[in-house]
Order: C-alpha cells, then structure tokens, then sequence
C-alpha cells in the first residue's frame, strides 16, 4: 500500500496544499496492490479541498458510472465509495463475509475519484493502512487516544484458546463521541459505504448464538464466553461520531473457560467415567486441510452432548450439534463444503458431555477425522443413458483432485477429465462411449 503523508523525505512539510485539479465530471485513476498478508483495513482519507470529489473503489477491475458487465450503457460497477460532499472524508474498508474472509482480497485494487457536482474541483487523496494497536486482554490501558469524526481507531487483542468466562471493556469519553465495535479475525469497520458497517453482529459474521451489540455507551462492557470465540485476535473498533478524545481498558473476570483437554482429530479417543451430574470439557483443534468429522460415542441415554464451532457451547438445542436423551451418537459430516456454515475446516470446535443421572456413567469417544487424500473415493453407480452415453457417479472427497481414466483392455488407459469437486457425489457423462464395444474406467486420486 502508499500513503500521502504531505512531508518529504525529510519529514519537512511540502509547500502548497498538495492538491491536484478535475475538471467537472472526470475522473482520476490509481491503481494499489493489495498483498496476501494485508491488515484487513484498507484506509482512504478524500481531501475536498474545492467542490465535491467522489470516491469509488473496486478490486480486480476499474471503477464506472457508465455501463454494465458485460459493456451495455446504464449502470455502475464499483465495490465501495466515498460519496459526502465537502470536507475530509474517511473510509476504513474491511472484508465484508466475517465468516469466510480472514483478509481484504488480495491484487490490484482501483480507485476512481470523480469530479461530481457542478464544479471541477481540487482534491487530495491518501492511502494507508489503518491504525492498529495492540492491547493486553488483562489490564491493557490506553489514554487520550483522538480521532476526527468519521474516522476509526483499531486495537487488537488476542483471546487464549483458555479464555476468561468474562472479558471486560471499559472505554470512557473526554470529548466528542464515539462507537465501539466487535469483530474476530478481521477489525470491524466500514464495507460498502461509511453506513453500511461490518462486525461480530452483522448478518455476514454471526457465528455463534450471540447477543453481538456494538456500544454507543461510555462505561464497562462484558463479552462472555460464549459468544466469544477462544483462541482468536479480537479487534475494537472505535468511530468517531464527531471529533473526540477518549480511553479505553480491559481486563478479565470470573476464571476460564477450562476445555484444556484437546481430542486429536485424526484418530482421537477418549474413555472415561463421568461423576454423577457431571460435566466433561474438549476442545478438537480442526486443521485447516480437514475434509470429513466422523465422530461415533458409547454412552448412555442419560449422557448428554453438546458440538459448537469456535467458542463454548450454551448445551442448549442452539448448539450447532447435540445429542440428547438417546444412547451412543454419531456425526458425518464434510467440512470443505463452500459456504457451509458452521462446518468449515480450520477451527477450534467444543465439546461439552454432560452427565443428568445421579449415579457414574462411563463414556467413550472416537473422532476419526479425514484430510485431503485420506477419504473415501469410488464409483457408486454406472449407467447407461438413453443416447447409448455412459453416467458415471462417483463418491469422491470435495477439494481433492482427481483423474478419471478409461481403457479397452485393461492395460493401456488415457485420461478422460481432471475433476476437483465441490461436493462428495460427482457425475461425468462419457460422450464417447457409443463408439466403444467394450469401456472400462477407473478413478485415480492426486
């Protein structure tokens, strides 16, 4: 990324307002390179130093007011904007899906600035990437901290996977106002426009069962475990309604949450015998090449068990997964599914098993997890169509990449296709088939 920081090399201010000219209804280009290893903030500062420039970004591909995709007149294309008129306007973009993105799409991104209203004007455009400021969980503190309205104010806190049942935020306010929001993996902020927000409360990032407020309100504020995801960086994020100066501290309360015991997820098992009315608590770390959760349990109808992805389960039927007055359990289920919410790789998930009887129960777990290579493939059916074409329907792993080949003799075999699927059934349709007596096939793995 680059920054406008109107002073030389030297740190010596340059002389003028640094500002360039567009005549009425122009625009100006700039192009950025946005890396693999990006903050999540993309900030942009529009200086209206004369008349009223507008902003508008989008990744990939160059901003326009004037035509559709695919070149028809009448539309627009752009991702976000910066549109208010007069002064200094202030934009902190974050990724806009909390559940899927961990960071701002990576390549060029393109900003447009055009010259709107009824004038040219003169205007200063600066790029950087946000203010992020780390802070403890427990007894981090940090004072006179100024921002102008319209602008935010990062600090990043990380959660252990041993996290506090209570994280305490206190923030008060010496000038202005302000808003303070919650966001996981990636800070909080502005998405498509300054009034269209991101955080933990968004219909894009509600992970677990919530309540996810943002806080208008000076004083403290408690973030429980749940809905607080262990083992994650935490990013507060504070917008300025209006210039302001303000403090904000943390610290914690009420022990942690203690799913230290951790099932490996290849090959995890654990036997045990649970006290009367008690309580068991693991943590089964997800890698993030995991395709399947395969899970079976011996236990008895009055044991009782509880799933949740990324944070503590309330042992309610809101889990994502329960198991209820019923003998043994089990679960399979694929994790590379695209926007399969909740069952994704790379995550922490948690276990609760509960005991509800008055007398010990024993209890066993077997979690045979699966990764790239490590599942099932084959052919679950062949059929003939009605052209004379053979169907071919395959069991395979999603995300893992395939060659189908076929053969008249059983020694010489070609490729047919390449496949990585998306799902756990794929079919394939051999179009040549009709002109073959005899087709054999087969399914390579790679």
């Amino acid at each position: 990324l680059f920054g406008d920081s109107g002073v030389d090399t030297n740190g010596i201010a340059l002389p003028g307002d640094q500002g360039t000219d567009l005549a009425q209804g122009n625009f100006d280009y700039y192009a950025v390179v946005v890396p693999t290893n990006n903050s999540g903030i993309l900030r942009t500062r529009l200086d209206a130093i004369s008349g009223n420039p507008n902003l508008y970004i989008r990744a990939g591909a160059a901003a326009t007011l004037s035509h559709y995709q695919n070149g028809n007149y009448g539309a627009t294309l752009y991702d976000r904007n910066l549109t208010a008129s007069g002064g200094s306007e202030y934009g902190n973009w974050v990724p806009l899906n909390g559940r899927f993105e961990t960071h701002l799409t990576n390549g060029v991104w393109y900003l447009a600035v055009r010259a709107g209203g009824n004038s040219n004007v003169r205007y200063r455009l600066r790029l950087d990437t946000g203010s992020i400021t780390n802070l403890a969980l427990n007894g981090g503190s940090l004072t006179n901290q100024q921002m102008v309205a319209g602008d935010w104010l990062y600090y990043a806190v990380q959660v252990p996977t041993n996290a506090p049942v209570n994280w305490n935020v206190t923030f008060s306010v010496q000038l202005g106002n302000v808003v303070m929001y919650v966001r996981d993996r990636v800070p909080p902020g502005d998405a498509t426009t300054v009034t269209d927000l991101r955080d933990w409360g968004s219909g894009y990032d509600y992970k677990n069962h919530g309540p996810y407020p943002s806080y208008s309100s000076p004083g403290t504020h408690t973030l429980p475990c749940p809905p607080l995801r262990p083992g994650n960086t935490y990013y507060l994020g504070f917008r300025a309604i209006n210039d302001s100066t303000f403090a904000v501290s943390c610290n914690t309360n009420g022990g942690n949450i203690d799913y230290t015991n951790v099932i490996p997820f290849y090959g995890g098992f654990i036997s045990t015998t649970i006290p009367a009315f008690g309580l068991m608590k693991y943590r089964v770390d997800v890698p993030p090449d995991a395709v399947r959760w395969i899970h079976t349990s011996t236990n008895a109808s009055s044991v009782w068990l509880y799933l949740d992805q990324g944070s503590v389960p309330t042992m309610t039927t809101a889990d994502n997964w329960y198991s209820v007055n019923a003998a043994n359990s089990s679960l399979d289920i694929f994790l590379q599914t695209p926007g399969y919410w909740p069952w994704q790789p790379g995550y922490s998930y948690f276990l609760a098993v509960t005991n509800t009887s008055a007398s010990p129960q024993p209890f066993s777990f077997y979690l045979n997890g699966e990764g790239l290579g490590s599942g099932p493939f084959g052919f679950s059916s062949v059929s003939r169509l009605g052209n004379g074409t053979i169907q071919l329907t395959m069991q395979v792993v999603p995300g893992q990449n395939y060659q189908l080949q076929t053969s008249t003799n059983l020694m010489n075999w070609s490729a047919l296709t390449t496949i990585t699927p998306s799902t756990s059934i794929y079919n394939y349709i051999d179009s040549s088939s009709p002109a073959y007596p005899v087709r054999f096939y087969r399914l390579l793995e790679q």
